[in-house]
């Protein structure tokens, strides 16, 4: 039986790849480390993996299109704080009136009953109004006339009165009015990316790592790698690299300063451990956001319990963490080092 099944993944991994990791992607919403592992891995495949949408996306990962490597659209429910009855309000109204072409026309056709104006907000900030609008910041502070002016249509149209200025009825899905927002400047790209982490749960539109990505592949343990158990055990010694988030400092019983935080980088996120002798050399270098070389030795915990979601049943609860013995900071010198001896490297 298991033997038949590796045959069944394995050929829709190599004939159906898009449909496949998509599949997959939706099994593994509630584990943010191995979804990212997957994006990782689709992304390698030469597949695309793009932001939510409210004009393609569906309640879950979709393929858009065809091919041989169609892109894969996430899911508004992938979104934090979208629920069905939201998803199902936009689908309908998308279904029966096409897609929407400005923050006015979805206002308009999607109840505000079926999706409020804080799911709206959710949905700007995530990048799915993207493909109608893409400064964010102008459609937020429009969103409170956008939201009025539809009201009053809706109203209008519920009592019979008609507009004598009023554009002529045009084809379905097409509104009265486009409407304006403001002109204001978008939001800068660290704000954005800054609330796709925080609705999405990852990078979407890109990723604080990137420029440091020919940096770590040359020198770190890809931490998707350790993660999958690729051959590291307890107490192996290796280098790590990648973005320190969730920075906490402490105190130990001898009152010597030490921290925890978790290191990211484009594969997955491992727990870090700088115990006051470590803390004491190399403490300055731990901050908030901070990109971070972390030399050190591998501690696996089995007291993780059942395994989490998109875990197979039977799967070992390995969680692993990294004893720091160094850290330190990747310049932006070392990183352009890197990329110029990637670019100079014949290709494989």
């Amino acid at each position: 039986y298991y033997g038949l099944v590796s045959y069944w993944t394995g050929f829709l991994k190599a004939n159906y790849t898009s449909e496949f990791m998509a599949s997959k992607m939706t099994s593994l919403l509630g584990n943010k480390d191995k979804l990212l592992i997957v994006i990782d891995d689709t992304r390698k495949h030469g597949i695309e993996v793009l932001a939510p949408d409210v004009n393609e996306s569906n309640h879950d990962f979709t393929v858009i299109g065809k091919g041989d490597k169609p892109p894969i659209r996430f899911g508004l429910q992938a979104i934090k704080g979208i629920g069905e009855g939201p998803v199902n309000a936009i689908i309908e109204a998308r279904n029966e009136g096409g897609k929407f072409i400005s923050l006015h026309d979805f206002c308009e056709r999607v109840p505000i009953r079926g999706c409020n104006k804080s799911c709206i907000e959710t949905l700007i900030k995530s990048g799915a109004f993207d493909t109608i609008q893409t400064n964010r910041r102008a459609l937020l502070d429009g969103l409170e006339h956008a939201i009025s002016a539809a009201q009053a249509e809706q109203a209008d149209a519920l009592s019979g009165q008609v507009n004598m200025f009023a554009e002529e009825p045009s084809e379905a899905g097409r509104p009265k009015a486009t409407g304006n927002l403001p002109n204001v400047d978008d939001a800068p790209s660290a704000q954005k990316l800054a609330w796709e982490k925080e609705y999405v749960g990852l990078y979407i539109s890109d990723h604080p790592l990137n420029p440091l990505s020919d940096y770590l592949e040359a020198n770190a343990v890809p931490l998707g790698k350790i993660s999958e158990s690729g051959g590291f055990g307890d107490g192996a010694r290796l280098t790590i690299g990648g973005m320190a988030t969730k920075v906490q400092k402490r105190v130990d019983k001898n009152g010597r300063s030490w921290a925890i935080f978790q290191i990211e980088d484009l594969t997955g996120s491992m727990e870090v451990l700088a115990f006051a002798k470590t803390f004491e050399k190399c403490g300055d270098c731990i901050t908030e956001d901070a990109k971070l070389l972390v030399t050190g030795r591998l501690s696996a915990d089995t007291r993780g319990g059942p395994p989490r979601g998109g875990e197979e049943e039977g799967e070992e609860g390995v969680r692993f963490k990294i004893m720091a013995d160094s850290i330190e900071i990747i310049s932006n010198k070392d990183a352009e080092k890197a990329t110029a001896q990637a670019a100079d490297r014949p290709p494989v």
